[in-house]
């Protein structure tokens, strides 16, 4: 696994991107051919039962009575057939990554209990056989694997990738956060076309608020982007997440369509029936918005500037297509599901828009209340940043295909809205592409998400590093000596959050431990130094005063084998 990076970046390697999506899990690929130019495709994950788009991967793992793991289409049939049949316990895993760098355990199935590390390592090393080795990349002596991660992962949460990265047998693994990610793929799609075709003029300095809402998660991010000689630079100037994808959509679609069916409106469901609801909202929400994209595809003039139209729901409604219907058997009840565009985007707006426009500081009115408008207030608040400011909104992720999205957005803020042609497939391919780029690794500059606390030996807390710091940040010295109080070895203890003062504030899980060979004297002198890579994990020497001794401290969460 590696650590840190401590060279450029070879552009002539061949390198892997992987998605691990909360939803959907991509690959794609990049080799430079030998005119300079680059070679960029999305790989096949082979699924069993799946002869079409295997290009994506639901991030779904299903393990039947007899322990054998499914992953991806073959798993998304099981869940939907026990959903279906109305079974009582869920053998499946999905939008796991929300618990990446947690505690959470799964319940207990055939004798094991999961984590959502163990989970990504399935997936990872589903991946890396069906996909990555069919390229025989894997006889490759040296390649780049970049997996992608929100850009507000914390600590833990990066360790836990890393870690499943490790677990599924990946090799020369980096980081590299998914909202950059996404807006490279577009740039690279921007490079190759002619000057006149081009969405962006980057020829001076833009500023782009990009939205990347997928599955389970909100990233917002703010970079400031300018083309020179081919390269691109970014500058990176704020971010921000939520617990805010597709999953909360759905599951307001289905409590709506609960409440508007008589048959199931008060009636105690079990957890496989409520998830049979959340699959409805689903399905709703995509059955809408394609027939929205495909009328807009089909007849209605300057589709792409549709969403600036001011009575554009009006225009919808009367186009008598965007109505959603499904039957769905509970138990012994057959139930039919409506719901019309009005109705649905009445719902999905009370997830993007502050209707009320206050802050909730309570933790469940904060789950509750949750809304797109007020993470990207919040985000560009902390930051000192003004929307006006802003030239440009890029969206993407798997809800960028929701029509009311994109309408609710351009009226918020009145900029242009830039989607790339296939959100889905965007954060793997710009994650091939990072080598490929010069100035991606020449210029690493970026914003540390969350501020790192040290435990002192007297209980409090000194600020290492400072949210919003620029990164990567080399060779600092903690000012105090520290003594040791175990003859067995030394633990560092770290916390995170805003500020030392965070009522959210925690303490980070991954151990930064060094265990000596040998018993040794207690209150040995020793000095602590740190730096912080280009993918925010932060790295430890500790000095004793009295021998030189050194040693080098990563941060690692303990490892579970994959059964």
């Amino acid at each position: 696994m590696t650590t840190n990076k401590k060279a450029k970046m070879d552009p002539t390697k061949v390198c892997i991107g992987i998605d691990l999506g909360t939803t959907n899990t991509s690959v794609a690929y990049s080799e430079m051919r030998s005119d300079g130019s680059i070679e960029l495709r999305d790989l096949e994950i082979v699924q069993r039962g799946l002869y079409n788009n295997n290009a994506i991967m639901s991030s779904i793992l299903y393990i039947d009575e007899k322990g054998e793991k499914l992953i991806g289409h073959e798993a998304e049939q099981k869940k939907e057939q026990d959903i279906a049949w109305g079974k009582e316990d869920i053998r499946f895993f999905e939008n796991t990554k929300r618990y990446m760098g947690s505690s959470w355990k799964s319940e207990e199935i055939c004798g094991r209990r999961y984590s959502a590390k163990d989970v990504a390592a399935e997936f990872l090393k589903y991946v890396y056989n069906f996909s990555i080795k069919r390229e025989k990349v894997e006889k490759l002596s040296d390649y780049y694997t970049i997996i992608t991660v929100p850009a507000n992962f914390n600590t833990d949460q990066r360790n836990d990738t890393l870690a499943a990265a490790d677990m599924a047998g990946l090799k020369n693994v980096e980081l590299y956060d998914e909202p950059k990610a996404a807006i490279l793929s577009f740039l690279h799609e921007e490079s190759i076309k002619q000057k006149e075709n081009k969405v962006l003029d980057l020829s001076t300095p833009k500023r782009i608020l990009v939205i990347d809402i997928g599955g389970g998660t909100c990233d917002i991010s703010v970079e400031d982007v300018q083309e020179k000689n081919g390269n691109y630079y970014f500058t990176h100037k704020a971010v921000g997440r939520e617990n805010l994808g597709g999953i909360d959509f759905d599951r307001r679609i289905g409590e709506a369509l609960i409440r508007s069916t008589r048959e199931l409106d008060g009636r105690n469901l079990s957890n496989a029936e409520k998830s049979s609801i959340i699959d409805v909202g689903r399905k709703c929400k995509e059955s809408i918005s394609s027939d929205i994209q495909f009328e807009l595809g089909r007849s209605a003039e300057n589709a792409e500037n549709f969403h600036k139209t001011v009575n554009w729901l009006e225009q919808v409604e009367s186009w008598e297509i965007a109505e959603f219907e499904l039957s769905r058997t509970f138990g012994e009840t057959n139930v039919t599901f409506k719901m019309d565009v009005g109705q649905l985007v009445k719902i999905v707006n009370t997830l993007i828009y502050n209707s009320d426009g206050k802050t909730n500081t309570n933790k469940d009115a904060k789950e509750a209340n949750k809304n797109l408008q007020t993470l990207i207030h919040n985000t560009l608040d902390e930051f000192g940043i003004d929307i006006s400011g802003v030239d440009y909104i890029f969206l993407t992720g798997g809800m960028a295909k929701c029509f009311p999205l994109q309408a609710a957005l351009y009226d918020l803020y009145r900029k242009e809205i830039i989607c790339p042609k296939n959100p889905f497939l965007a954060v793997s391919r710009g994650a091939a592409l990072v080598n490929k780029y010069s100035s991606i690794d020449l210029q690493s500059d970026d914003l540390m998400n969350y501020s790192i606390m040290l435990e002192m030996q007297d209980g409090s807390l000194q600020e290492l590093i400072r949210r919003g710091e620029k990164i990567p940040i080399a060779n600092k010295e903690v000012s105090q000596t520290f003594y040791t109080t175990s003859r067995s070895g030394v633990v560092i203890q770290l916390y995170e959050g805003k500020s030392e003062f965070d009522c959210e504030l925690r303490k980070i899980r991954s151990s930064y431990t060094i265990e000596f060979d040998e018993p040794r004297t207690l209150n040995r002198a020793f000095k602590i130094k740190y730096s912080v890579d280009s993918t925010k994990r932060i790295h430890f020497t500790i000095i004793f005063v009295d021998s030189g001794e050194t040693y080098e401290v990563d941060g690692q969460a303990k490892m579970e084998e994959i059964i």
